[in-house]
């Protein structure tokens, strides 16, 4: 009989650990009424004239991107994210749905591997793209 609890227990921890968190929709709490922030932050990175430059360089906690309080930043990454990575990760994150906060990772689908983050923060950079990740075209 121990050896089936003991069985069962390390199958449930197997499980745990290859259900990796992968792109998604959390967030704050804060963020439940503020649905359609992700669309402005999308657009402020995206756009081709003021969005953020593809060649810039970002770190794990850069302020990216904000409208309101609710910005893009990188968690959770080896070296950061380019700014093409970031386009691309706010885009995932529109095209999964997600309408005011969510993450997006960069790696197998797994966010511990590093992720975009779109959430509620207390401090900001005010509405627009962060300073020195403007796009050079602007």
């Amino acid at each position: 009989m121990k050896f089936s609890a003991v069985s069962v227990l390390v199958s449930l921890g197997m499980l745990q650990l290859a259900a990796a968190k992968g792109i998604n929709c959390d967030g704050s709490a804060l963020c439940g009424d503020q649905k359609g922030f992700l669309d402005k932050v999308s657009d402020f990175i995206t756009d081709n004239i003021n969005g953020v430059d593809p060649n810039y360089h970002f770190s794990n906690g850069e302020r990216i991107a904000c409208a309101g309080h609710i910005c893009a930043f990188l968690q959770k990454t080896s070296n950061g994210a380019s700014g093409q990575e970031v386009r691309d990760a706010i885009l995932r994150l529109k095209n999964h749905g997600c309408k005011g906060c969510g993450s997006a990772p960069f790696i197998d689908n797994d966010v511990d591997k590093g992720e975009l983050t779109v959430n509620y923060v207390t401090s900001t950079c005010g509405d627009g793209v962060c300073n020195g990740a403007r796009n050079p075209k602007k």
